[in-house]
C-alpha cells in the first residue's frame, strides 16, 4: 500500500508513478489528516510513504498520523521524499519512527522535483521544471531489491511481494523472540529488537552492493564481497554437502578423558568431524568459522567459554589477517 501527502503536487505525482509501476493501492493522506481519520488501515506487509521534505524530515502532521494510526499487517516500510535539492538526515528520523511503529525500515529515497518553497527560493520556469521531472523518472535499469517477478519460477525462494527467504527467515526469528520473550534469553531479546528495526534496510543495502559493477563510481573500497565472488566460490566448491562422519567410540572416550569437565565432549567431537570434512589434501589447516559454531550450538559459550580452554594437545589454533584456523593433532584423529 502506498500512502502519500502532497502540498503542491510533487509527491502526488511521484506516488502515482510508483503505484502505476507496482500496481499497489494508493491512499491520499491529505484527506485522512484533514478529517482526523486515524482508524486502522489494512495495509499488507509492505508500506510505501511518499511525502515532501519539511525541514529535512517528513511533515510533522504525517508523522503524527502514522504514530496514531494502526497499520495492520505492515512489516516493511519504504520512505520516498521529494525535495528541491536534498533531504538532509531524514533517513535517521524515519528509522526512529519505524522503531516506534515496530516496523522494519527498508530505507529512504530522495527524489529531486521542481522547487516549490518560494519563501526562500525562486520556482523554476516551465521548461526547467519539465527537465527536473524528466531526470526524476526511473532509469531503464536501477539496482533491484524487489524480485517479485521470480516468485512464479522460484516460489520457495521469493514470496509474492519479492522478499527473499533469508530476509523472511531472519525477520520471523526476531518476531518469534519478541512474541515469546519467556522462551529466549534477555540478550537475544535485545538483539531481536535491533534486527526488527534495522536488519531489513541493512540487507537491502547488501543486495544493492552485490549489483554494483566493480569499477563503478559507487564502489567502495570496503566492499570486498561481491555477488560474482559468491558465484565463483559456489562453482569452485560445488553442491552443498551433508557429510557427518562418525567418530570411533574409543576416540570419543579419549576426547572426554582429556577435556576439562566444563567443556562438553560433543563440542570437540564436532570440531574433529568438521575438520575431517573440510581438510584439504595440500594443507592440514582448516578455517574455523567461530560465529557459525556459536550459531550451531545456540549461544556464544563456544567462543567465550569452551574454545579458549581446549587443550593444545587436542587442537592447535592460529590467526592471521582476521582469519582463524585450526588443526587437530594426529593423536586425536581416527
Amino acid at each position: 500500500m502506498i500512502f502519500y501527502f502532497s502540498g503542491t503536487g510533487n509527491s502526488n505525482y511521484v506516488a502515482k508513478r510508483i503505484a502505476d509501476a507496482l500496481g499497489d493501492e494508493i491512499v491520499n493522506l491529505n484527506d485522512r489528516i484533514k478529517a482526523g481519520d486515524t482508524s486502522p488501515v489494512e495495509t499488507g506487509e509492505r508500506v510505501i510513504i511518499v511525502t515532501p521534505t519539511y525541514a529535512w524530515r517528513i511533515p510533522r502532521i504525517v508523522r503524527d498520523w502514522l504514530l496514531k494510526t494502526e497499520l495492520r499487517g505492515a512489516r516493511l516500510a519504504w520512505f520516498v521524499m521529494t525535495c528541491g535539492s536534498e533531504i538532509g538526515n531524514a533517513g535517521r528520523y524515519n528509522r526512529e519512527l519505524c522503531v516506534e511503529k515496530a516496523i522494519s525500515c527498508m530505507g529512504t529515497a530522495q527524489i529531486v522535483m521542481p522547487e516549490n518553497y518560494i519563501a526562500m527560493f525562486a520556482a523554476p520556469q516551465a521548461d526547467a521544471a519539465r527537465e527536473i521531472v524528466a531526470k526524476a523518472e526511473p532509469k531503464e535499469w536501477q539496482f533491484q531489491t524487489d524480485f517479485s517477478e521470480l516468485h512464479t519460477e522460484f516460489p520457495e525462494l521469493v514470496d509474492a511481494d519479492g522478499v527473499g527467504w533469508f530476509l523472511r527467515h531472519v525477520l520471523r526469528a526476531a518476531d518469534f523472540m519478541l512474541t515469546h520473550p519467556e522462551k529466549v534469553r534477555s540478550t537475544s531479546l535485545k538483539y531481536a529488537e535491533v534486527i526488527q528495526s534495522k536488519f531489513a534496510a541493512a540487507w537491502r543495502s547488501k543486495v544493492m552492493q552485490y549489483q554494483i559493477p566493480i569499477f563503478a563510481s559507487q564502489t567502495k573500497g570496503a566492499w570486498t564481497l561481491r555477488f560474482d565472488d559468491v558465484l565463483a566460490n559456489a562453482l569452485e566448491l560445488g553442491p552443498l554437502r551433508r557429510e557427518g562422519s562418525e567418530l570411533p567410540l574409543e576416540l570419543t572416550e579419549k576426547v572426554t578423558t582429556a577435556l576439562p569437565k566444563e567443556i562438553p565432549s560433543e563440542v570437540v567431537c564436532t570440531l574433529i568431524r568438521y575438520y575431517l570434512a573440510n581438510r584439504q589434501d595440500d594443507c592440514e589447516w582448516v578455517v574455523l568459522p567461530v560465529a557459525s559454531f556459536d550459531a550451531y550450538f545456540g549461544d556464544t559459550s563456544f567462543s567465550k567459554k569452551y574454545l579458549p580452554k581446549i587443550p593444545p594437545e587436542i587442537m592447535e589454533r592460529s590467526s592471521a589477517f582476521g582469519i582463524s584456523r585450526y588443526r587437530i593433532t594426529e593423536e586425536y584423529l581416527p
